[in-house]
Parts: C-alpha cells; structure tokens; sequence
C-alpha cells in the first residue's frame, strides 16, 4: 500500500531509503563506519570486577552500547525521512555521552548520584500513585506504597532526580549541551517550533495552510541530524576508550573524528 495509506509503514518507503542514502551518501557512510567501530569497541571491552553493578567502567560500557543502539535507531529512522523521530533519539545519544563525560570525570561518586537520581525517580512516582486514588486500587497496595516510599528515605540520605544541564556542566562535552537544547525544542517535546514542522505556511490572510508529512518534509534537515548523531556517537566512543585504555578503539575513532570534522567543515562552507 501507498505512504498515503500506511504512512511510514508503507513498503515505499524503501525508494526514500535508498533515495537518502544515495543523496546523503557521505555523512550516512561515515556513521556507518563509527557505528562499525563502536560496535568492536564493545565487542573488545573486557570488564573485571568486585564491585558488582558499582564499577564505573561497566557502567560506561552499558552507556556505550545504550549510545549505540540510539544511534543505530536514529540511522534507521533518518534514511526513511522520520527527522522528528530521528532527532529524539539523538536527543538520547547525547543525555548518555553526558553521563559518560561525568562518569570518567566522578568515578564511583556519580555511579552513588546515578543510583540516587533512580531511588528520587522510584519515589517520585509511588508518591505520584498515593496523591492520585485512581491508581491505588486498594488501602493493601496503598500501605505497601507508604512503606516502600519510607523504606526508600531512611535508606538514602538525600536523593535528587538528575538535571543533565548539570551533569553535562561537569563532563568535557559540556558545549553539546546546546545541540540537546536544541533538539528539545524543535522534535522531542511538542513545542510550537516541533508542530511547525507539519505545517506549510500560506500566503496572504485568511489563506488554508497545508499539513505536510512523510518522508521528504524533513529531507533538509537529514545532514544536520546526522551530523549531530555522528558528532554525540563519537564523543561516546572516545570516553569509553579513554576510561578503558582501548588504544585501539581510540586511534580508529580519533581517525573517523578527522573525517568527521572534514564534512562539517565542507557542510558548513556550502550553506554560506
């Protein structure tokens, strides 16, 4: 059936697939070199231990491979023209390349302040199920919500929910904390500059305007978003190195970096 009938689901879509890949053939294999190179970078991590789930370093390679799989997800989802939906999940990429930068930074303290932000979030939402009777089906679940929420507080001190405007503040990475705001506003949340982009605009007063969809409405902003993708995924990958001592893992990516850097500058002098 037709894009029009199934929308992204359509058996069309594979035309835009190869259509953006061949267009845009330069940035897509770029990152499916990183994503190459990142994925050995897993495959070669080794993670010994007595710390259990504490140790830093396996905290980082878990991010590594949330990080990649955001950014294969956000790949699958750009070839096909789903920009909005692409963007979220750099959107994603970024908020662990955050943590990672504050991990390698903190060690064992921001592992501590990681489990906090879970306990704050855990207790948030079983406050949340008590203030609201409609999802408390029962005073026996009830009491077993004000136990869970009291067990919870006399064993942390004090917990907060992560800010990753903080977060990114004390890692390396701290200046993609734009690119984050930046993709929050225009596709993660439904914000007027996120809904405009379904909308073309008409000429004159008291003109129809036109909801636009599929895969070619966002077809400009294909290089930007994987670019960003590229540029999170990347940065991921270099701290995972450096916080494991995978020379190797290193080198491959700081030449991709290189690249990198060649098709940012080539974009940007084109769009002057």
């Amino acid at each position: 059936m037709s894009l029009e009938d199934e929308g992204f689901l359509s058996a069309e879509i594979s035309e835009w697939v190869a259509r953006f890949r061949g267009k845009f053939s330069d940035w897509f294999n770029l990152a499916d070199r990183l994503n190459r190179a990142g994925q050995q970078i897993v495959l070669r991590a080794e993670i010994t231990t007595d710390r259990g789930a504490a140790e830093p370093k396996l905290i980082g390679l878990l991010l590594l491979v949330r990080t990649l799989s955001n950014f294969q997800g956000s790949l699958l989802l750009t070839e096909r023209g789903m920009i909005v939906e692409a963007r979220t999940l750099v959107r994603c990429c970024l908020e662990n390349v955050f943590c990672l930068g504050a991990l390698l930074r903190g060690d064992t303290k921001f592992v501590k302040e990681m489990v906090g932000s879970e306990v704050s979030r855990r207790k948030a939402m079983a406050n949340w199920m008590l203030n609201s009777k409609s999802s408390v089906s029962s005073q026996e679940m009830a009491e077993r919500l004000r136990k869970y929420v009291q067990h919870m507080t006399e064993t942390w001190d004090s917990t907060q929910q992560m800010n990753f405007e903080r977060v990114a503040e004390r890692s390396e990475v701290h200046l993609l904390y734009l690119h984050y705001k930046l993709l929050s506003g225009d596709s993660a949340h439904p914000t007027v500059t996120a809904l405009e982009r379904y909308i073309i605009q008409a000429e004159g007063q008291g003109s129809t305007h036109s909801v636009q969809w599929g895969p070619d409405y966002g077809e400009a902003n294909i290089p930007d978003t994987l670019e960003t993708a590229c540029n999170a995924a990347t940065a991921a990958c270099i701290i995972f190195t450096e916080m494991i001592n995978d020379a190797e893992g290193n080198r491959q990516v700081a030449e991709i970096a290189e690249e990198y850097a060649q098709l940012r500058d080539r974009k940007a002098a084109s769009t002057q």
